[in-house]
């Protein structure tokens, strides 16, 4: 397959599980990128089982959950023509990456978004994506997001550095990434009434969501990129370190 699901995730380890069970019954399915950014649990004690996985550890610098950082680290090693950069607390329709891979094979300057359902509780073994998507539809949290799927042209995220590092804490890093592939003409397609995606509830709790400095420094950001309209990111420093 030509694309490539890259994952950065810190301390999730049931919620992976979900992601990693719902990705084995994509048709088709494609590889799968996985960094581990210092989870107590190593992502590959359990990832391991499934052989298109590919797990990066890293253990440098992991204190605080460093999302623009963990997907560079990936995204520097996909050798596919495309990637769809999602999140650890997905669960998706069976022909959630095909359609993906076929809107960018279409046009390959596209950036692809998914708009998610949100679940109130976890899966039961039994229930099924058909089961669970009833149950997310049915909550009062309406369908909504743009992080949770992004997928792009893999040599245009790699020329122009990935994401923007500079993001620390929670927002905007990928609205940041949307915004510059836009700026380079990239169309924005939603492939919502084609497929979907679920996601699964997580605590927000912790530095990474509670601190207010770091959001009000990351919208500053972002309303700056706006005017400056600057492509390639990371421009002083190196990128993707692990």
């Amino acid at each position: 397959m030509k694309l490539t699901a890259l994952i950065a995730c810190k301390n999730r380890e049931a919620n992976l599980t979900h992601c990693l069970v719902s990705i084995e019954q994509c048709t088709p399915r494609p590889s799968v990128v996985i960094v581990d950014f210092g989870s107590k649990v190593p992502v590959h004690t359990f990832a391991k089982k499934y052989p298109w996985v590919t797990t990066i550890r890293v253990t440098r610098k992991t204190d605080l959950f460093h999302k623009a950082r963990a997907l560079n680290i990936g995204l520097r090693t996909i050798r596919t023509p495309f990637f769809c950069a999602t999140d650890t607390d997905q669960i998706f329709q069976p022909n959630f990456f095909g359609v993906v891979l076929s809107t960018l094979l279409n046009k390959k300057r596209s950036v692809v978004l998914c708009k998610s359902y949100f679940l109130k509780v976890h899966p039961k073994p039994a229930e099924t994506y058909e089961q669970l998507l009833e149950k997310a539809k049915a909550s009062t949290t309406k369908v909504h997001g743009e992080g949770c799927c992004t997928g792009l042209w893999t040599k245009w995220a790699q020329n122009t550095h990935g994401w923007d590092e500079a993001y620390v804490g929670y927002g905007a890093e990928d609205s940041d990434v949307i915004l510059r592939a836009n700026l380079c003409k990239f169309s924005t397609v939603w492939v919502n009434k084609r497929t979907s995606t679920i996601h699964l509830p997580h605590p927000k709790t912790g530095v990474y969501y509670s601190n207010k400095a770091y959001f009000a420094e990351n919208k500053r950001r972002y309303l700056l990129r706006k005017l400056n309209k600057d492509i390639i990111v990371n421009t002083h420093t190196p990128w993707g370190v692990k």
